[in-house]
């Protein structure tokens, strides 16, 4: 965990930058919403 952001947020700022260097997403999150969230950034 960051404190004031999370990985979404770190994502969306790298991409609005208009990098498309891959993305891995590692988290302890077990819902499924949460993989379908990381997978749409």
């Amino acid at each position: 965990m960051m404190p004031g952001k999370d990985g979404y947020d770190v994502c969306r700022k790298i991409r609005e930058q208009g990098n498309t260097l891959p993305i891995v997403f590692l988290t302890a999150m077990d819902r499924e919403f949460d993989e379908v969230k990381g997978f749409g950034k």
